[in-house]
């Protein structure tokens, strides 16, 4: 799978979570476009361009992170809120946009209060998974994204063929 995977890696180069993070993607065979949303603030439509087509659109953390720019992409797309929701308010804007495929939070706490605010359902990042939980979660991967694309396939027949 091709991955838009848009972060913070640059600023936080060899250590922050998006490294880790982006390590396991390649690890698991996908391949990893990032960009690092803070260096490019100013010229986002541009480097977003210039990106080659990609499966999947992953936005970690995503403070003042521009709306509009997500509208525009028609591809399933994942948000991360890595922050805590009470004291991170930035994150407000994009946890209630309703443009995500789905979202991530930190905690437990976090879904609450997600839910406590009618903005999503999210699902908390768990921690130190084990060998066989990370195989279980990419058999739940294949199999939704199996039937995305399905879905998304009998859509633009339908959209095509009278």
């Amino acid at each position: 799978m091709d991955i838009l995977y848009i972060n913070v890696i640059e600023q936080n180069a060899g250590w922050g979570a998006e490294t880790f993070l982006n390590n396991g993607f390649q690890l698991l065979g996908h391949n990893v476009t990032n960009l690092d949303f803070r260096k490019h603030r100013q010229v986002l439509a541009t480097k977003l361009k210039q990106i080659p087509d990609f499966d999947v659109l992953f936005l970690q953390r995503g403070d003042r992170f521009p709306p509009y720019l997500l509208k525009s992409c028609n591809r399933p797309k994942f948000f991360w809120a890595t922050e805590l929701i009470s004291r991170n308010r930035d994150q407000d804007i994009l946890l209630k946009s309703n443009l995500f495929d789905h979202i991530f939070v930190r905690s437990d706490d976090c879904k609450k209060r997600a839910l406590n605010n009618k903005w999503v359902d999210a699902k908390p990042v768990l921690k130190g998974w084990e060998k066989n939980q990370i195989e279980q979660k990419r058999k739940e991967c294949k199999i939704w994204w199996k039937e995305y694309k399905n879905k998304l396939q009998e859509s633009i027949k339908n959209k095509i063929t009278p």
